[in-house]
């Protein structure tokens, strides 16, 4: 539901392996900028705003708190963002 212009930053390859299974497939990374109210759904049930900065900590602190994917992107990503 958000509706905003967006910014191509890039495309990443991603191969992991869970459960045994290799599961390989592209993102494709985009800025945008919103400051209206998000409503919450099937996905996504929890909403919380971050600073680059925070971000980095929590991954320092703990991956375990972020997908695997959203850990490679966002280090990939991140001086784009600053």
């Amino acid at each position: 539901g958000i509706k905003c212009d967006l910014m191509f930053l890039t495309k990443i390859f991603n191969k992991f392996k869970e459960n045994k299974i290799e599961i390989k497939y592209f993102t494709g990374l985009f800025l945008g900028h919103w400051s209206d109210d998000v409503t919450l759904g099937d996905e996504l049930v929890e909403l919380k705003k971050l600073s680059i900065q925070e971000v980095e900590e929590l991954i320092n602190q703990n991956q375990d708190l972020f997908t695997p994917g959203f850990v490679k992107d966002f280090i990939s990503v991140k001086d784009k963002l600053k």
